[in-house]
């Protein structure tokens, strides 16, 4: 996924505005005190935009935003979890939908794994 487009770094722009108000001392020092330079109101005082950088890392190099980063840990941590009683007595609890969801999707499904199915599924009622 490239976070690196328009609409994310708005969003990014956006956010960061709201966290990190200027305030009107602090013009000249966080932001240009010239004429034009963009500016809003808070608490009815005329404050200066404060410009803060943003930037992007590539997905592959991203380890905290990648929900799907390359994490040797993570998957053995959750083998380890696959191998506990509660993931197994709930994997049996669920054995019928398990069994009625991959035989619907044609795919193997697993507690591991369901969210894929659940995920494609709303996305084809929010955009179909």
């Amino acid at each position: 996924m490239n976070l690196d487009v328009n609409r994310t770094m708005i969003s990014a722009i956006s956010n960061l505005i709201a966290m990190y108000p200027g305030a009107p001392e602090q013009a000249g020092h966080a932001y240009p005190n010239l004429p034009g330079w963009p500016s809003y109101e808070v608490g009815g005082k005329k404050v200066g935009f404060v410009p803060i950088p943003i930037h992007t890392v590539n997905d592959f190099y991203d380890y905290e935003l990648n929900p799907d980063a390359i994490c040797p840990r993570q998957d053995q941590l959750w083998k380890l979890v696959e191998e506990t009683p509660e993931y197994k007595r709930e994997t049996e609890n669920q054995k019928d939908l398990l069994k009625t969801v991959a035989k619907l999707s044609g795919e193997n499904v697993t507690l591991t794994n369901l969210w894929l199915i659940a995920d494609a599924l709303f996305i084809e009622v929010c955009f179909l």
